[in-house]
This record gives C-alpha cells, sequence and structure tokens, in this order.
C-alpha cells in the first residue's frame, strides 16, 4: 500500500492551486502534477540537487529540497526563480511563522507580567519582563510590515530571552546543556531565516530563470 502525502500550491499569488507535489512517504520521491497532469518524478536523491520541469506557458519550475539544521527537510519550489505562494521557500511564508512566534513570546510575557501586578507582589524583574513583551509586539507589527530593523530587533531578543531562560532556569548537567544549544541552535536559524525573508521580499531582485529557448530546426 502506497502512503502520499500532497501538497498544493498557486502558480501566483491568490491564485487556484494549479500544482500539486505528491511524495511518496516509502521511497521518498515527488511527483510533480500539474491541473492533473503528471509533469514527472523526482527521485529522493535528485532532490538534494533540484530539477527542472518546463510548464506550458514557458516558465521554468525547480523543486529541491533543503534540509533544516534538525534534519527536517523543506520541500522548496520556484517558477521562474520566485518562490511559489505557500512553499517553504515562501519569504512570506517564512516572515508569517516568525511574526506569529513574535507575538506569541510577547503575549505569554504581558499576561504573566499582568497577572502578577494584579495578584502577587511584582518586583523589577515582571516590569522588564511586562516591558520587553510590549517592546516584542510592537515590533512583531513593525516586521509583518516588511521591517528589516524591527524584525532583526525582535529576533535579538527572541534569541537573548530564550538564552536566558535556559541559563537561569535550565538543568546545568552535560545532557540538559547540549540540549539546550541544540534547541537554541535551531532558533537562530529560524530567526535568520526571518530576516532573510524580509530582506529578501525588499530586494526584488530575485533571478530570473527561463527554459532554453528551441533551436531551429
Amino acid at each position: 500500500m502506497t502512503v502520499t502525502i500532497t501538497k498544493r500550491y498557486p502558480l501566483e499569488p491568490h491564485g487556484r492551486k494549479r500544482l500539486a507535489l505528491r511524495r511518496d512517504l516509502a521511497t521518498g520521491d515527488v511527483a510533480v502534477v500539474l491541473d492533473g497532469r503528471e509533469l514527472g518524478r523526482i527521485p529522493r536523491e535528485a532532490l538534494h540537487e533540484g530539477v527542472d520541469f518546463a510548464l506550458p506557458d514557458e516558465s521554468l519550475l525547480h523543486v529541491w529540497n533543503e534540509v533544516g539544521p534538525n534534519g527536517t527537510p523543506y520541500t522548496c519550489v520556484t517558477r521562474n526563480g520566485h518562490p511559489l505562494p505557500g512553499s517553504a521557500s515562501d519569504p512570506v511564508k517564512i516572515l508569517w511563522v516568525n511574526v506569529v512566534c513574535f507575538w506569541g513570546l510577547a503575549t505569554l510575557q504581558l499576561f504573566f507580567a499582568a497577572m502578577t501586578m494584579a495578584y502577587g507582589e511584582p518586583d523589577g524583574s515582571v516590569y522588564a519582563i511586562g516591558a520587553a513583551g510590549l517592546a516584542l509586539a510592537l515590533l512583531a507589527a513593525f516586521a509583518w510590515y516588511r521591517s528589516y530593523v524591527a524584525t532583526v530587533l525582535a529576533s535579538i531578543i527572541v534569541i537573548v530571552e530564550a538564552a536566558l531562560f535556559s541559563f537561569f532556569e535550565g538543568r546545568h548537567d552535560v545532557g540538559s546543556l547540549v540540549s539546550a544549544s541544540i534547541a537554541l541552535g535551531i532558533l537562530i536559524y529560524l530567526m535568520l531565516r526571518g530576516i532573510n525573508a524580509v530582506a529578501e521580499i525588499k530586494s526584488h531582485t530575485l533571478p530570473i530563470r527561463r527554459p532554453p529557448e528551441r533551436i531551429p530546426q
């Protein structure tokens, strides 16, 4: 019995999801399907280098895998060099994930500070946590509107807070330190992806890739 996972993408923003990638979980092969017609299959080994497909409108589709720090493969898809909306390489999607992380952490900090001030005995650290949460929430809003500086500052706050929490609240044995270092490395990787995504969105200098012209007979 073959088990597959299908992901669908539009070829242009807000368009119909005409393209489908069907991954065979047993073999790791990926079938590329456009409008219900299979364009070809990509063996798992070939996904590391990437494979091109010429579409009927003479644009060029490129499919490949990127491996994250935790070993999880991310399937990236571009059309004429531009990431498809919703794909793993889509900078808008990458930025959205980071902004959700910013807002989530800011909400936790503000909630903790508010509850402590309302029902406990707040000290300077509680006010500092509340101020950091408020700053992170504001930076997240600017980051979603493509502010590079806000994205960098929010990422730094998240990384520093994660490192401080791990140092003061975590265990200091070898196994715990190794686990904390790996988790912090993954967090830094995700934050850097968000920063690069903003730069990519603002640059508008993505390369244009087209299929080779036909040789006249």
